[in-house]
C-alpha cells in the first residue's frame, strides 16, 4: 500500500494502521465468542459475525 510519494515513514504508518484494524477485528470476534457461549445454532452465530461491524461500542471509563 504505497502512497506514491516515496516516503518510507508514511508507508510504515499505513502498514501499522492495517495491523491495528486487524487486531481490533480479532478482538471483536473473540469477545463475541465469549458472549455467545452456549449458542447451538451455528448459522445464527455466523449471522452475528456478519453483523459485528455494524455495531458501535462506546468506550467505558
Amino acid at each position: 500500500m504505497s502512497t506514491g510519494n516515496g516516503c518510507p515513514e508514511c508507508e510504515r504508518w499505513e502498514q501499522r494502521f492495517n495491523e491495528l484494524e486487524m487486531e481490533g477485528t480479532n478482538n471483536k470476534i473473540k469477545t463475541l465468542q465469549r458472549q455467545s457461549y452456549g449458542i447451538r445454532d451455528r448459522e445464527y452465530f455466523e449471522l452475528l459475525l456478519y453483523s459485528l461491524h455494524q455495531k458501535k461500542y462506546a468506550l467505558v471509563g
